[in-house]
């Protein structure tokens, strides 16, 4: 533990090792356990690539289903005004209004 001479611990998650270094810091001082932890995760350049092109494909997703969401809703908008279509004639066209 950074900070804390000759103190080591270690987690099989970070669940765990969270808990633990709380343990850990506790043969050290008296508020281990009301203490805060800052993580500093060190990931290899390429996993922080992924993880990146990840968050972004995530980002454009939601955009894009913000979109359909939208462009569903003025379409069952101009459907519902005209006399052609009633709700249930709406929702019966799956290939429209399937989400």
């Amino acid at each position: 533990m950074q900070g804390v001479e000759g103190c080591l611990t270690q987690g099989s998650s970070i669940k765990q090792a969270r808990a633990r270094i709380k343990e850990a810091l506790g043969l050290y001082v008296d508020d281990a356990e009301s203490s805060d932890f800052v993580d500093n995760f060190v990931l290899p350049v390429n996993t922080k690539k992924a993880v990146a092109a990840l968050s972004e494909s995530r980002r454009k997703t939601a955009e894009q289903s913000l979109i359909n969401l939208k462009t569903i809703a003025k379409l069952a908008k101009q459907l519902s005004e005209s006399s052609e279509f009633s709700t249930r004639d709406m929702a019966e066209i799956p290939s429209v209004f399937a989400i």
